[in-house]
């Protein structure tokens, strides 16, 4: 973003007036993507998490395979 302190009244306004429009028109676009991404995030289907580490599960698994 230029200083706008260096810039012309009239380019001034011009700048300001470009950034807001920029700003206001991202806003548009992404209201729609962040609704269905919390829609999305609202039916996900929730996943218990892992009780045990990945290191007592192998010497698990160890334990109970067979020898031989």
């Amino acid at each position: 973003m230029p200083d706008m302190t260096t810039l012309p009244a009239p380019m001034r306004s011009i700048v300001e007036h470009a950034y807001g429009v920029a700003t206001a028109d991202l806003f548009l676009i992404a209201t729609p993507f962040a609704l269905l991404a919390l829609i999305t995030v609202v039916f996900l289907k929730e996943k218990p998490l892992k009780t045990t580490s990945g290191m007592e599960r192998l010497a698990e698994e160890s334990a109970g395979a067979p020898v031989g």
